[in-house]
């Protein structure tokens, strides 16, 4: 088997795969490129990754980085991690830089942080230039004509629907559309747009919808 992995997503033996994030760069769906759901991943808090659709495995899950099988351990660049201890195996390398327990993970703030170096936590950026978030709004949320139009055809409003999974997911805002593609609300506008575009847009169904 031959493949070659990039930030989201893969080939292996000469077959695109993509991958969606969530706020901690986590992969959450894996699709080919006809848009079909290859797998599927959840998540506890401390990382225990369960796949829970599909048959596709991603090696890279929590956080984007290798996840070992056989072991079951987070091989970040310079420590690993084991979820089911919510605990690094090894002692911080730079000493009690984060505090006096040098096996915390991320300050015991797996939601919140990510540390894919072993060394140095950060909070991921998730694509929004300005923070905040608000609840998303039925359908397609658009004002005016372009509004009522979008939501009279189903599969848009199936777009728009996936769109706002994603930015749930992502905790993503209208900034977003304000900076580059680059990023995991970036993406969920990208494939949003992607989607309308290619969207049935019969007013009386939905007889292919782009996923």
């Amino acid at each position: 088997m031959t493949a070659q992995f990039y930030r989201y997503g893969w080939t292996q033996d000469g077959v695109a795969y993509f991958r969606t994030h969530d706020h901690l760069t986590s992969t959450r769906d894996v699709t080919d490129t006809t848009g079909s759901l290859q797998a599927r991943y959840a998540y506890e808090p401390s990382g225990r990754t369960a796949r829970i659709a599909g048959n596709m495995d991603d090696p890279f899950t929590f956080t984007g980085v290798l996840a070992h099988s056989p072991s079951g351990l987070f091989l970040m660049k310079r420590r690993s991690y084991s979820a089911d201890l919510g605990r690094w195996l090894s002692e911080d390398p730079l000493g009690m830089k984060d505090g006096p327990n040098l096996y915390a993970y991320v300050l015991n703030e797996p939601l919140r942080w990510i540390d894919p170096s072993g060394t140095v936590k950060f909070n991921p950026p998730n694509g929004n230039l300005l923070p905040g978030y608000r609840d998303q709004q039925p359908g397609c949320d658009v004002s005016g004509s372009a509004g009522a139009y979008l939501n009279n055809r189903p599969c848009v409003v199936q777009c728009c629907e996936d769109h706002d999974r994603c930015f749930e997911a992502n905790r993503c805002n209208w900034t977003s559309w304000l900076t580059i593609p680059a990023s995991a609300c970036g993406m969920c506008n990208m494939r949003v747009a992607w989607c309308i575009v290619t969207a049935d847009k019969s007013s009386t169904g939905c007889t292919k919808c782009p996923r």
